[in-house]
């Protein structure tokens, strides 16, 4: 009974990146840090910083989908 109990609740994401990916994973968290504290040593407010970096990913997405459903014409 225990076993199946919340087993729904649990999410199947693990908690850390898996052995294969983690070398890969790390690298990306390492620059994204070095990033964040080279733009920190400029004086813009991090406010400015985090706005940027979400409307890049946001315009990332959005070339993707556009080029997904170009591709499917």
């Amino acid at each position: 009974m225990g076993w199946w109990c919340g087993r729904e609740l649990r999410s199947t994401i693990p908690a850390g990146p898996s052995a294969r990916y983690r070398s890969a994973h790390l690298r990306a968290v390492d620059g994204s840090t070095m990033n964040i504290d080279a733009a920190a040593d400029t004086g813009h407010p991090w406010s400015t910083i985090n706005r940027a970096i979400r409307r890049r990913a946001r315009g990332v997405r959005a070339a993707l989908a556009w080029d997904t459903r170009a591709s499917g014409l």
